[in-house]
């Protein structure tokens, strides 16, 4: 039974595949694209313990194009960096562990491999188990006084974000977290996604509000709204809403609106940028008007050395303004720019 359930799952996803291949085709472009300046991997897990606890796992994997310095050989040589971003939530202690590196391509300290998702960086990786049917996905990753081993497994097909990205929109996972000296079997729900390119901000754009919001009856919503200096919504802002039977329907800027509720913001001690906290969030299209608020505040991931600063943490969404109503459920939101502007 579990294989023709694996069978079948193949068959949709190359079924998929060849219906978008103008846009990209799978497993080949889940691999790096080493014709591209620079590109991205994006996992994101929303986690319980028996107890009820809850936990979200963000990593961001990166892939930066550089230039050899001339009469580098050997093993030093290296065509790219790996930067990787890692936060790990614990909601009950309202703590976020995080960690960040950068690692060249090169003498075994980070790989991204071509035609296949293989990402490593340093002790952290984000690798199919499975080869070409990839249907599961093994996440492990580090972070300071924290750690996760997960594995994710597809439960919706993948859905195109434009021409030159994709997500698997719902992941099943299970794995264990270590916090500290304790370890914590886990499960939950995920999003995976990968984005490859020359820029992702236009000209005159400074930094985006994105969210990755999955409902407790299956759907799943992602906006993107990229800003315009002076906060204000760009062109190019975009997004996707994805049914309870998986259909995806693309957004454009005018299918949604991001609201930041009563002007109400957080100031980081770490950084002392002040980011938007509380968003009334409006999907017509799909029906939506949402009340969407972190469960604690302080999920920043300050920069290391030349890096941005930027928000990356949890949500939880309801329905506004009828409670009674079932549009409930947990999500990421990814805040940048609001510490400086961010240039690409």
């Amino acid at each position: 039974m579990r294989r023709a359930a694996r069978v079948l799952l193949c068959l949709f996803v190359f079924a998929w595949c060849a219906s978008v291949a103008q846009a990209f085709s799978l497993p080949q472009d889940a691999g790096a694209h080493v014709d591209r300046p620079r590109e991205w991997w994006r996992s994101l897990s929303h986690l319980q313990a028996v107890d009820g606890h809850r936990f979200e796992v963000s990593a961001t994997f990166f892939r930066f194009a550089v230039v050899p310095p001339s009469g580098v050989r050997g093993g030093w040589s290296t065509a790219a960096i790996l930067p990787l971003s890692v936060a790990i939530g614990d909601e009950s202690k309202r703590t976020t562990y995080i960690a960040q590196a950068v690692e060249r391509d090169a003498l075994g300290l980070a790989h991204a491999a071509q035609h296949r998702l293989d990402l490593v960086v340093g002790r952290s990786l984000l690798r199919a188990f499975d080869g070409a049917e990839a249907e599961r996905f093994r996440v492990h990753v580090e972070a300071h006084g924290a750690s996760a081993d997960l594995e994710q497994r597809i439960i919706a097909l993948p859905v195109a974000l434009g021409s030159r990205a994709y997500a698997y929109p719902r992941l099943d996972v299970r794995g264990t977290l270590r916090i500290g000296a304790e370890s914590i079997a886990v499960h939950g729900t995920g999003w995976l996604d990968h984005e490859y390119g020359a820029n992702q901000l236009d000209r005159g754009e400074v930094g985006w509000d994105r969210f990755v919001m999955h409902f407790d009856d299956g759907r799943v919503v992602m906006i993107e709204q990229r800003r315009l200096a002076g906060n204000r919504k760009s062109p190019a802002s975009t997004g996707v809403f994805v049914d309870r039977n998986g259909r995806a329907t693309p957004l454009s800027a005018h299918d949604f609106s991001i609201v930041n509720a009563l002007d109400t913001h957080w100031q980081s001690p770490h950084t002392g940028a002040r980011y938007p906290s509380l968003w009334e969030i409006f999907v017509p299209l799909a029906g939506l008007d949402l009340a969407v608020i972190p469960p604690f505040l302080d999920q920043e991931i300050p920069a290391e050395g030349a890096g941005a600063s930027y928000y990356c943490g949890a949500i939880t969404i309801e329905r506004a303004p009828l409670p009674e109503h079932t549009d409930t459920g947990r999500g990421f939101v990814e805040l940048t720019g609001y510490a400086r502007p961010l240039v690409f």
